[in-house]
């Protein structure tokens, strides 16, 4: 339902959460139209978001958005599948198996991507000094995220199939610790943990890119009727994310600065970090080409549901970005 404020009857609510699950409590009071539930990560690639809502670019556009934060994109886009959040950032991969599960899900834009910001960490204890080596070891992967599709597309761009592989369903935080136990022999994830792990590792350890195969986008995501119900709040929240992106173009430093308090992240490491980011927002082409990429391989390799491939029209709301700024948006309609 929606409400306009009038005299005498003014709905807001004020609530700020930082969790790392979906929240216990539904609040039951009616929100306002202006009123967003954003469930971002707690990663660099949502730095946009990060900066957006440290300077009040929200509040600028007249928008109430109740923060909810994430150790990455998956239980993100989790609290808006529950019902708890309007909004989500999220890689495009837990996206992809939300959409198949359900079907009423949609993109508003990209607002990062990277080939390099991903990646396999293998430990040289493990004797793996080629690819064909690989075959009969343990990889670690937090499954249901972009990490589960970059390693099938690692593998086999390789020669290599899952099932040449032993793999394990590993948060990320627990990876360097498998690593160095030698329990696992490798380990595919995201920065900054995969900056953490290879320096952990120094000469022990080996990285291997798939920039090749795979380019992450992370994404502003959430059911298909928010943004249908609600143009001029997405509008405004639209808004906001290219004041963002513009502000961290021109003031880097203090950009730097709001995004390492988000992430939880150490400034020398995201001066690291940060470059390999493209953090723009925009919707082009290249992402519902890598959606059916990954729908086809669910396709393939989760036999047993029955799956048909979506029309990209209805995945993907272009109306929100390009009722702000068309030029961004770059999709064959």
């Amino acid at each position: 339902m929606r409400f306009r404020s009038s005299p005498g009857l003014i709905f807001i609510v004020f609530i700020t959460m930082y969790l790392v699950a979906c929240p216990k409590v539904t609040v039951k009071t009616d929100l306002a139209a202006s009123t967003i539930r954003l469930a971002y990560a707690l990663l660099p690639q949502a730095g946009i978001v990060h900066i957006a809502l440290a300077e009040g670019f929200f509040k600028d556009e007249g928008l109430e958005v109740i923060p909810q934060a994430f150790a990455f994109g998956k239980p993100a886009m989790e609290c808006v599948v529950k019902g708890e959040a309007d909004l989500a950032t999220t890689a495009d991969t837990p996206f992809m198996f939300a959409l198949l599960d359900r079907g009423t899900y949609c993109i508003s834009a990209v607002i990062e991507s990277s080939d390099r910001t991903i990646a396999m960490v293998v430990g040289k204890a493990a004797g793996i000094g080629k690819m064909e080596d690989l075959a009969g070891k343990t990889i670690a992967v937090t499954k249901g995220t972009s990490g589960e599709y970059f390693l099938a597309a690692f593998l086999m761009a390789r020669g290599l199939d899952a099932a040449d592989v032993n793999i394990v369903d590993i948060l990320p935080n627990a990876m360097s610790v498998e690593l160095k136990a030698g329990r696992i022999d490798a380990a595919v994830v995201w920065n900054p943990v995969l900056l953490e792990i290879s320096e952990e590792l120094a000469a022990d350890g080996t990285v291997f890119f798939g920039d090749d195969v795979y380019t992450e986008h992370f994404c502003i995501a959430g059911k298909q009727d928010f943004p249908q119900d609600n143009p001029e709040t997405m509008h405004g929240f639209m808004k906001a994310l290219i004041r963002a992106e513009q502000f961290l173009k021109a003031n880097p430093d203090k950009a730097l600065d709001i995004i390492s308090e988000y992430s939880h992240t150490e400034k020398s490491d995201l001066e690291s970090i940060l470059p390999l980011l493209r953090l723009r927002v925009s919707l082009d082409q290249t992402l519902p080409l890598l959606l059916e990429d990954e729908i086809r391989w669910t396709m393939k390799d989760f036999q047993g549901k029955s799956r048909d491939m979506p029309d990209y029209t209805e995945y993907i709301d272009v109306e929100s970005l390009a009722g702000v700024a068309p030029e961004r948006v770059r999709l064959i309609r």
